[in-house]
């Protein structure tokens, strides 16, 4: 069970990849997203009534998978089998000019396979990594191979983050990092949210890090 989310008074969801802890808050690169939205809250609230029941592998459609906000359209996936590995791939093949992303894991292949072929498109890639992540299976060494400009993250304690950031328009956040155990069988959640303004923050948090 990796979810970090919170739902207050089905009307405000609290999500991101910020586990409650001292270190989380203290130590480690989080992000925390909160949105109002009665709607978005009962998507999480019928992923918790699930989990509550023990019903992990069921695929989850929420009640509403899309929804706008002021204009902001926002997303919903759960995983497992709730296409959040999908979803990523596919505002992956859509991008135009440039894919940042910030990951304390990345194994995913089929993920990897999608950012690597737009990279050879010409679109701009940039991507943070946890240190600790490092293992055979990580793709960090995929993309150095391909001379995408990617690098360890250099907070003595970790990168916590899981985000992606699409033509700085597109947002992918929460608590997802693209592996195989997140797409099959952790309990995750991801918001997709196309917001130029909102990908701005996390693209100051991307600019932070990497001068860091």
């Amino acid at each position: 069970m990796h979810h970090k989310f919170i739902i207050i008074d089905r009307q405000i969801v609290w999500t991101g990849s910020f586990n409650i802890t001292a270190g989380a808050a203290y130590e480690d690169d989080n992000n925390v997203i909160i949105i109002k939205s009665s709607q978005l809250a009962e998507n999480f609230e019928t992923k918790f009534r699930r989990m509550w029941k023990r019903d992990y592998f069921s695929p989850l459609k929420p009640p509403y998978p899309s929804i706008r906000i002021d204009g902001t359209k926002i997303e919903t996936y759960f995983s497992p089998n709730g296409g959040c590995e999908e979803a990523i791939i596919e505002r992956v093949n859509q991008a135009k000019k440039s894919i940042c992303f910030a990951t304390y894991a990345f194994t995913n292949r089929r993920i990897a396979n999608a950012i690597v072929k737009k990279f050879n498109e010409g679109i701009k890639v940039k991507g943070i990594m946890e240190r600790e992540g490092a293992s055979p299976y990580c793709r960090y060494w995929l993309f150095k191979d391909i001379n995408a400009d990617v690098k360890w993250d250099n907070n003595f304690y970790l990168l916590h983050h899981k985000f992606f950031i699409i033509d700085s328009k597109v947002l992918i956040t929460g608590s997802y990092n693209p592996t195989r155990g997140a797409e099959e069988k952790n309990e995750e959640n991801i918001l997709i949210l196309e917001s130029p303004e909102i990908c701005q923050l996390y693209q100051e948090e991307f600019g932070r890090l990497w001068r860091e």
